[in-house]
């Protein structure tokens, strides 16, 4: 119950600009990472149990970290929290039988902030400039949550560019955005695939 604890504390973290939480977050998501490959099946169905509240984590983590003037020197931080977070949930869905353990992460991921996480990226890379993705016409069944965008602290919004943003490691912050992107619209296509003629995610 570690990401439990510190899921409230992600975004008090960036806005303080105090890498040390995100890193661990990393650490946590990479190690959960593990346990699952294989894959393992019981660990799969422990992690995406509601009494595991990983799922309500990784929502807390689409709805509230996101790239603005307020942090472009944490970008590149906030870049490997949410690709771990992502690789995790992709490592979710490996080697399932059965369609129960993607029906609770369809029925239970924020498929709105995701949308919103796909939109920004594109934004920030130049893709289709002019051009706004449609609103969602159909998602699963809305997320329960016990948090909300709406629940997290108010922060500078303001828009950021691609050359505004940077990254402690030196790294292309293009090369982590686009890695980002790719992880990002990997997940829902292979949720949709193993949900085929069933519920699709519809962005």
């Amino acid at each position: 119950h570690l990401l439990n604890v510190l899921q409230n504390q992600v975004v008090e973290s960036i806005l303080i600009v105090d890498p040390n939480l995100i890193d661990l977050m990393v650490s946590i998501f990479d190690f959960l990472t593990e346990m699952v490959q294989g894959p393992c099946t019981s660990n799969q169905e422990v992690l995406v149990s509601p009494s595991a509240g990983l799922l309500t984590v990784c929502n807390r983590i689409l709805q509230s970290v996101e790239y603005t003037s307020a942090t472009p020197g944490l970008a590149g931080l906030q870049c490997r929290l949410k690709t771990a977070m992502l690789s995790h949930l992709t490592n979710l869905l490996e080697g399932l039988a059965d369609w129960e353990i993607a029906g609770r992460m369809m029925e239970t991921v924020d498929f709105r902030a995701v949308e919103k996480q796909i939109t920004k990226l594109y934004s920030l890379l130049g893709f289709q400039e002019q051009t706004r993705m449609p609103s969602s016409r159909a998602h699963a069944t809305s997320a329960p949550t016990s948090h909300s965008a709406a629940d997290a602290p108010a922060r500078d919004t303001a828009a950021v560019k691609l050359e505004q943003l940077s990254t402690e490691s030196g790294d292309s912050m293009q090369e982590l955005l686009l890695t980002e992107l790719q992880m990002m619209c990997m997940f829902v296509l292979k949720l949709n695939a193993i949900n085929a003629g069933k519920h699709l995610v519809v962005l």
